[in-house]
């Protein structure tokens, strides 16, 4: 059944090559399109919920009054956290994060441009990050050395060519299987019907 099935795609090919490609093309962007939506959905509605008590994290910002005009900034006074968490019993943890600076760092001849943020030591208290390594009680008390952490850093992130064989495999897997089933369809309709419609 499944070679009669591949037998009739391939003369549905031959016959009508264009239009072939033309609904095989359309139903992999249609796919595609669907699975990107889906993902960009998923980011959306599990953005933060890694943390286990995030309805009881809260971020402070500033209103400043301009006149008649009222700003928001993300930018408050330094000493806000600490002030909040003597006077506000409520409070259990605060901490603070800096803007994003650029630093370069280098070891040896290798050289690499890095984004960070500074925070305080209650940083991981508030947002429970899981570590592969070392203790999160004790990970922002220093400033970290990181001539080890360089000697391990993968400059260069080398991609196979396996995930674009499997992407491959993957859309000519779905374009067969449609084929197939359309041509199953044509196949099984009564040749009576359709000329009453034409």
């Amino acid at each position: 059944m499944l070679a009669l099935n591949f037998k009739i795609a391939l003369r549905t090919f031959r016959k009508h090559p264009g239009f072939t490609l033309i609904n095989i093309g359309g139903l992999a962007i249609g796919i595609a399109s669907c699975m990107l939506l889906l993902l960009y959905v998923n980011y959306e509605w599990n953005y933060d919920k890694q943390f286990k008590e995030i309805d009881r994290i809260y971020f402070a910002k500033l209103n400043l009054n301009l006149g008649s005009d009222i700003v928001t900034l993300e930018a408050t006074p330094n000493k806000l956290a600490p002030a909040a968490s003597q006077e506000i019993p409520a409070i259990q943890y605060a901490s603070r994060i800096s803007d994003e600076e650029y630093k370069l760092f280098s070891y040896k001849q290798n050289r690499i441009k890095l984004t960070y943020n500074c925070v305080d030591a209650s940083f991981l208290k508030i947002f429970d990050y899981s570590f592969l390594q070392g203790d999160p009680a004790t990970a922002l008390d220093q400033y970290v050395p990181l001539t080890h952490w360089l000697k391990t850093y993968d400059y260069k992130v080398s991609i196979g060519v396996w995930p674009y064989l499997m992407a491959a495999g993957i859309s000519l897997t779905i374009a067969i299987l449609t084929l197939s089933m359309q041509s199953f369809k044509v196949a099984k309709a009564n040749p009576v019907d359709a000329l009453k419609y034409e």
